[in-house]
């Protein structure tokens, strides 16, 4: 009986012996490996179904622990693939629960920023149209249409849903405003004519709506300059150099005054345009 104890004891050393030579010699043979990490994405996100899966079934659960999984993310080195991999973490939790407010607060703060304006708009038009009761999502995506994308009708058609939901009297006609302006800045000036006039048919109020209809003044005239300029095209083969060429070729008796002063110019294609205030891009420029 002691003889077998004994050789099993020493069975067991052997075992260990051996086992620890093969864990030596395989961590010296593994230490030649270039060690090869997973991509950042794969360490963060996961397919949708699988984030539902693994939350019992519960999407908006999913969506909480995805928005948690961003906000932790968003403390890491300030790089690229971390933004990749934070963009890609909040548009699954917008798809998942488009009305999580931490999700869309957070998504306006970083990411059009960081070069994902697409996957921040993505996620504040989710945002804007799942919680009709709040005024920040369409704000911020306004903001969003002109600031980055120099979108100026759609950026103000934005900003005046934000005004339509604003919780203040003050915060409507700040917003309201501000719409008007950006609509000024359009391309297409009967666009921005229409939504001005659309802001004047739901103003509340003698002074706001007084203001904007100096808007809608001001847009008429740079209409009819605009079609002035286009039958000059038509007439002449060529872009009037100036505006003063509108009223000698007879098209326009008279220009048309500016009822806020600053008023009207022509741009390097000879486009008739409004003068106001440079915008400043993102980058400064």
């Amino acid at each position: 009986m002691g003889i077998w104890r004994q050789r099993w004891h020493w069975s067991i050393w052997l075992v260990l012996l051996v086992g620890g030579g093969l864990f030596s010699f395989s961590v010296e043979r593994l230490g030649g490996y270039p060690r090869k990490f997973p991509d950042p994405e794969i360490q963060v996100t996961l397919p949708r179904f699988v984030q539902v899966a693994l939350a019992g079934g519960d999407r908006y659960l999913a969506a909480n622990i995805a928005v948690v999984r961003s906000l932790l993310n968003s403390f890491g080195g300030d790089t690229r693939d971390r933004y990749l991999v934070q963009a890609r973490v909040q548009t699954d939790a917008a798809w998942l629960n488009p009305r999580h407010e931490d999700n869309y607060y957070v998504a306006a703060a970083l990411l059009s920023w960081s070069g994902y304006v697409p996957e921040a708009e993505d996620i504040l038009l989710k945002a804007s149209q799942a919680r009709p009761f709040d005024m920040l999502p369409p704000l911020y995506l306004g903001f969003d249409y002109f600031y980055f994308n120099r979108d100026s009708v759609l950026g103000s058609r934005w900003m005046y849903e934000a005004a339509r939901r604003a919780d203040s009297e003050q915060n409507r006609i700040s917003l309201t405003r501000i719409a008007s302006r950006w609509a000024e800045r359009g391309q297409d000036a009967r666009d921005a004519l229409r939504m001005v006039e659309v802001m004047i048919q739901q103003a509340r109020g003698a002074s706001l709506k007084r203001y904007l209809e100096l808007r809608a003044e001001r847009l008429r005239g740079l209409v009819q300059l605009q079609e002035a300029a286009g039958s000059y095209r038509e007439r002449n083969g060529k872009s009037p150099a100036s505006l003063e060429d509108l009223v000698r070729s007879g098209i326009v008796k008279k220009l048309p005054v500016d009822p806020q002063g600053r008023g009207y110019g022509m741009d390097a294609e000879g486009m008739p345009m409004l003068i106001q205030d440079p915008i400043r891009g993102p980058a400064g420029g």
